[in-house]
């Protein structure tokens, strides 16, 4: 697969300028390859032709500035500074652009090593080089933002202001530094005054705005701002700031989404939203009810997912089972599916199943590997495994080195086994570990009773517990030392704030010096009694989905398969493509529409890379198609990349299939048949 060159802010002033044909170094074939590359995102082979020209023209220095950038974006720095110095060497000193450039690329890289004094000199150097490219003010504005250094931020800012004006980058810049200075008011009037440049397309002048509103307890206003971010293009920092609002101003933000979704009853996003805010504030059932309503617009996979985290929290497991089983049906290779249904049989007691899920996640080479090794390692634990469970946490220790739960479980298995030098040493540096942020801190309480130092243990746990931190973990290290009322009374307040994993306390060998406890006993069956009267509470949604079939008949016509349907409206047809990633439409038919009225500006909502089924990257414009619908289906807001030269209408790949259902295909019959779940 190829990989995507990121547009960096570093190089966006030249843009219109790489591929301009007055400078004859660039002309060469190897140039001319390498740029197109650069235009298809593909680095691979524009590394490959910049070597070729190098190789032929070994002082073309506007190839070592290319070479330069994608040092820089490999993370190869030290060879992005040799990159850089060459071509400053070698390109002409009148080019100021190509100067600027290579200044900036080499400043970059100079800031990723921590030499700033080098890279403050190069950021100077473009602004000198052609002090009317307004970027170079905002790079090295940046570079002094990041430094703390506002004032000096703020003049470079001013100055982008004054040869952009009319972009909102230097506002936010000056709105930015005031907001980090806590002068909330002065980064608000900047912060609008970015807004009133591009109010219908920029969502970072308001979520910004709304950070600064929440700091002031205007929590009207930055709901209000929110919502406007998030509708433009689901900003992720807005999306930050609605659920930190759920622990000040629960109402007024959930107020505020209602209306946006009575809005726009259609758009499955209010719904994902109205979810996550009732998640977050522990109102599982209202979560629920609006993932429900989400997944009935679009089918889409995450609201399976965290309606099954919700049933979970509740400790309805086999609810929670049923519903993430749904969203691994839909895409068996999402690792956050296969952990929490693996966290869920682990509730229900099927250690096969866990077993299996967790095989899966570690199979695949993720950056969280060496948790899965933990997880497989604690469950061999649990089932007397002992030296299959110290395997996998030296596992997990050998991809993560500073994982201190790791040391902690294989310490403390070592020393069951008499190894109690090596098994010091692992309580050893788990403390040392966990100790280093004490906010951040998870397990060290429980390597200093296995060391027999009970002071420090219960300092850190009191540490732990002045956070806010799990009550459980009180349960279980007072239950260790043997203080059996402190442990219960500590089991009661955690069942008081919600805690429900009976088959854990069942298998937790924390517990077992409170297990024949009668107090313990009893207050087990006191909130097991609590917990049937909630899950009854919380399965009734399960009687309401029901399963059903559609049977949609399709044409082969040149190898493919096509689908009649309408979109807006307009009769069409689709080709239905298992093989691509992403949702296409000839620019042919998306022009048509336009002009007709079944697309409008409104529809347009930017530019995006995407890979088709041959494997190529493309950019294209993105819109939104309000409506398609084909036999019994619908599917809501579907995001498409228009394309030239394609000779299909409309190509649905993997990003919407996936929303459908089951699928299978009667190549007798000609018939595609979609299995699906909705609320009756």
């Amino acid at each position: 697969m190829k990989k995507i060159l990121p547009f960096v802010a570093l190089i966006i002033f030249f843009a219109g300028v790489a591929f301009a044909q007055d400078r004859k170094e660039l002309n060469t074939a190897n140039m001319s390859r390498a740029l197109e590359a650069y235009s298809n995102n593909d680095v691979g082979e524009m590394r490959r032709y910049l070597d070729a020209e190098i190789a032929a023209n070994p002082k073309n220095g506007y190839a070592y500035s290319w070479l330069a950038l994608l040092y820089s974006y490999y993370e190869e720095h030290g060879y992005a500074i040799s990159a850089a110095e060459k071509a400053l060497h070698y390109i002409p000193k009148k080019d100021k652009e190509y100067l600027v450039f290579v200044y900036t690329t080499r400043a970059n890289a100079y800031t990723k090593l921590e030499d700033y004094n080098k890279a403050l000199a190069d950021y100077s150097a473009a602004i000198k080089a052609d002090p009317g490219i307004a970027s170079s003010y905002q790079n090295r504005g940046e570079f002094y933002y990041d430094r703390g250094e506002y004032e000096l931020a703020e003049k470079d800012f001013k100055k982008y202001i004054s040869i952009e004006p009319y972009d909102p980058l230097g506002y936010m810049g000056i709105g930015r530094n005031y907001k980090q200075q806590g002068n909330y008011e002065e980064a608000i009037k900047w912060f609008g005054k970015a807004i009133l440049l591009r109010s219908s397309d920029y969502s970072k002048g308001y979520s910004f705005r709304a950070e600064c509103l929440i700091r002031l307890g205007r929590f009207d206003e930055a709901a209000s701002d929110i919502v406007t971010a998030l509708s433009i293009d689901s900003d992720n920092k807005a999306f930050y700031h609605m659920l930190e609002m759920v622990d000040s101003a629960y109402r007024t933000i959930v107020s505020r989404l209602k209306v946006q979704a009575d809005k726009e009853p259609n758009n499955s996003e209010w719904y994902y939203y109205l979810g996550m805010v009732s998640q977050r504030a522990k109102k599982y059932n209202n979560a629920i009810e609006y993932y429900l309503r989400g997944a009935n617009i679009d089918g889409d996979n995450v609201f399976y997912y965290r309606i099954a985290e919700c049933y979970d929290k509740k400790g309805a497991f086999e609810t929670a089972l049923h519903y993430i089983n749904i969203a691994v049906e839909k895409d068996s290779t999402d690792l956050d599916y296969r952990t929490e249904r693996f966290l869920i049989n682990y509730e229900l007691g099927n250690i096969p199943a866990v077993i299996t899920d967790i095989n899966y996640c570690i199979s695949q080479d993720t950056p969280n590997q060496y948790w899965y090794y933990y997880r497989r390692g604690f469950y061999k634990e649990l089932s007397g495994d002992i030296e299959g469970a110290i395997e996998d946490y030296t596992s997990s220790i050998t991809l993560n080195n500073n994982y201190s739960y790791a040391y902690m479980s294989r310490g403390q298995l070592l020393q069951k086994e008499g190894e109690n030098a090596a098994a010091r040493k692992d309580f050893l540096k788990c403390i040392s570990i966990d100790t280093v942020d004490m906010s951040r801190m998870t397990c060290a309480f429980y390597a200093y009773h296995f060391l027999g130092d009970d002071k420090n243990a219960v300092r850190l746990l009191d540490t732990l517990l002045a956070q806010e931190g799990s009550i459980y973990e009180a349960v279980c290290l007072y239950s260790r030392m043997g203080e059996k009322r402190k442990a219960i009374d500590y089991l009661r307040q955690a069942f008081e704030k919600g805690f429900r994993s009976f088959t854990h306390l069942e298998r937790d060998d924390d517990m077992d010096n409170i297990r024949d406890d009668e107090e313990y006993k009893n207050l087990i069956a006191q909130y097991k009694e609590i917990w049937r009267q909630e899950v009854g509470a919380v399965e009734e949604p399960l009687s309401n989905i029901i399963e059903k079939t559609s049977e949609i008949p399709f044409t082969r016509r040149n190898g493919v398969t096509e689908v009649r349907c309408s979109i807006n409206g307009l009769p069409l047809s689709f080709v239905f493509d298992t093989g691509a990633g992403d949702v296409t439409i000839s620019s042919v038919e998306a022009a048509f529409m336009f002009k007709n009225g079944y697309l409008s500006d409104k529809d347009v909502v930017g530019r995006s890379a995407y890979r088709t089924a041959s494997g190529d990257i493309v950019e294209g414009t993105v819109i939104n198609l309000e409506r398609i619908e084909f036999g019994e289906m619908t599917l809501n807001n579907v995001r498409a990349s228009v394309v030239r030269g394609q000779s299909a209408p409309l190509l649905l790949g993997q990003s919407v299939l996936a929303r459908l259902g089951r699928i299978e295909i009667d190549n007798a019959n000609q018939m595609i048949k979609i299995t699906y779940q909705e609320s009756k």
